[in-house]
């Protein structure tokens, strides 16, 4: 039955696009010679060819080329097209099963300059636990709407589909080279989870409790130590969606912390993240997930021995609807005059944007390039005031305790770092976070004498925030002692494809963690795409500092797309 379907789609594709076919054209379409792809080890089936070109097409104009093929069991999709302004795309299709059943995915292209052939593949939302179309499905239509606000042509020149299966188990994406393994996870939008040094010049790296009691992380430590943990550690904290080494923006849309008035097209969330009486949390796409731990939707991924890339549709971090906090939204939700009024979705919310990150073991470090595009169609935008922008959120093990940077007047002299051995809980003043950092990176150590741990650099931010979650900032209770009592991640889906915990002291897994973001005071500027680069080093502090000051005179490292994105302080 779904191949006379999809024979009879195929024929009325043929009339829908106002084309002449003869016979031997049908046969293209449908025959062995239709023009099925094998790329990459990927096989795709075409169901869709043109070379109608959509010409002029007028600012929030529409075209829509009618499809009705029979997909089932197909949720890889790929589009070959020309374009020369920026296009909004739906994909409508019906469950094959019940066709009355139809819904909507969006999806957003960038403009190219119209006349080179341009690519366009993703998974359709059908793995997620609350996603949408988790059904077989019949491809109905393709609507492409012109947003670059001027006349653009557009050719969607082919449809293909494929059987690409997303991954439900092992999720975990890795590479390895040298000394160093890094991680990515599918189930949290691609993010960084996993960083490794799996040892250091022949020697084991191990996390260790010392004779003070402390969790600590060093080389060579497995017979000096008070207690020997693990010799193979995970540096990067996965608490929950929020953790991890991830993109992460914002947006003073929809209000204030105190007011969520809708403001901009956009309505606040309220969230008690970080705050026990709870606030309206600004429009914040997250790459791992919510607050809630509701995922990002991974748009398409590749694994090659030389590097990972993750696209993905980040979350909005404070719509998500976390079960814990029902008896707090209740209270407030009295308060406010209605539930509706707290602004929180079931399963979360999927923002209009695309993070894309490319992880390389390289030089002995990672280096990471991302890119984000925003295309929610916000107003006003500007006039929005600035927000700090992480770039990126970086969540390392609490076994790393101890901050270090260079504050000086002289960069790349070797001059005296400065060390913060106590940082607050909480974000404040206290913090490392003035705009002094002329070297552009930080590191996190266990102990200052050894001097190793984790750096991060990311050329042009020289402001961090930082501060580190249940840790104590009382002066005789100092480092993470009170690590031992500290909740462990519990959420399935966190855990589905990772190994358990093999104690109460492994780092990845506690709610204590070491946090910097380097920030930007930005005001997000939508269909404008911000694009940076950043590097981690696993190693001491004198070797990574030489590295970063290596990559400083790199033109790659320059990050000089910053400047994309207003400063506007109002």
């Amino acid at each position: 039955m779904r191949i006379k379907k999809q024979i009879m789609g195929a024929v009325a594709l043929l009339f829908a696009c106002n084309i002449f076919c003869s016979c031997s054209m049908l046969d293209s379409i449908l025959g062995k010679d239709r023009g099925d792809l094998v790329i990459n080890g990927v096989a795709y089936e075409q169901i869709y060819s043109s070379t109608v070109e959509n010409a002029n097409l007028v600012p929030n104009g529409t075209a829509t080329y009618n499809i009705d093929v029979d997909i089932s069991g197909k949720n890889y999709i790929r589009l070959a097209l020309k374009t020369d302004v920026q296009l909004l795309g739906e994909y409508v299709y019906a469950n094959a099963d019940n066709p009355s059943e139809v819904v909507t995915e969006e999806f957003f292209i960038e403009k190219s300059d119209g006349k080179k052939e341009v690519e366009f593949k993703q998974f359709l939302d059908s793995y997620r636990k609350n996603a949408i179309g988790k059904f077989d499905k019949i491809l109905k239509s393709i609507k492409l709407t012109n947003k670059s606000g001027v006349k653009g042509n557009v050719t969607l020149t082919s449809v293909h589909v494929s059987d690409r299966e997303f991954p439900t188990k092992n999720m975990m994406v890795y590479l390895e080279k040298g000394e160093m393994k890094i991680g990515a996870d599918l189930a949290t939008g691609g993010s960084l989870s996993y960083l490794e040094r799996t040892s250091y010049m022949g020697q084991t790296v191990d996390e260790y409790i010392d004779e003070n009691g402390y969790v600590c992380y060093g080389v060579n430590k497995k017979d000096t130590a008070a207690e020997h943990l693990s010799s193979s550690v995970n540096l990067v904290n996965i608490y929950d969606a929020g953790r991890q080494i991830q993109q992460s923006y914002y947006a003073n849309v929809g209000g204030t912390i105190e007011d969520a008035n809708g403001a901009n097209g956009y309505q606040r969330g309220y969230t008690y993240t970080g705050a026990d009486d709870g606030y309206y949390w600004p429009y914040n796409p997250v790459q791992a997930g919510d607050c809630a731990d509701n995922p990002g939707q991974v748009v398409d991924f590749e694994v090659t021995k030389n590097y990972i890339y993750v696209k993905t549709r980040a979350m909005d971090w404070g719509k998500g609807k976390k079960e814990a906090w029902e008896g707090k939204y209740n209270k407030k939700a009295q308060e406010l005059g209605g539930y509706d009024k707290l602004g929180i979705i079931e399963g979360g919310s999927t923002t209009k944007s695309y993070m894309e990150n490319w992880y390389r073991l390289e030089q002995g470090m990672v280096v990471v390039d991302n890119t984000f595009i925003d295309w929610n169609g916000f107003t006003d935008m500007q006039t929005v005031p600035f927000h700090t922008n992480e770039l990126p959120a970086v969540f390392v093990a609490q076994s790393l305790d101890e901050f270090v940077c260079y504050e000086g007047t002289f960069p790349w002299t070797n001059g005296e770092l400065t060390y913060y051995d106590n940082i607050p809980s909480q974000l404040s003043e206290q913090n490392p976070s003035v705009y002094n950092h002329p070297e552009d990176w930080f590191a996190w150590i266990s102990d200052r004498n050894e001097g190793f741990g984790v750096g991060v650099y990311v050329a042009g931010v020289r402001y961090f925030t930082s501060g580190r979650p249940a840790a104590s900032s009382h002066k005789n209770n100092m480092k993470n002692n009170d690590a031992y009592t500290a909740p462990m991640v519990i959420d399935p889906e966190l855990l589905s494809n990772k190994p358990s915990p093999t104690s109460p002291f492994d780092s990845c897994y506690v709610f204590n963690a070491s946090y910097t973001a380097p920030v930007q005071f930005w005001t997000m500027r939508e269909y404008e795409k911000m694009k940076y680069s950043y590097a981690i080093s696993v190693d001491y502090l004198d070797v990574m500092r030489q590295q970063f000051y290596q990559l400083s005179q790199q033109e790659k490292m320059q990050n000089k797309l910053f400047g994309v994105w207003s400063a506007n302080i109002k």
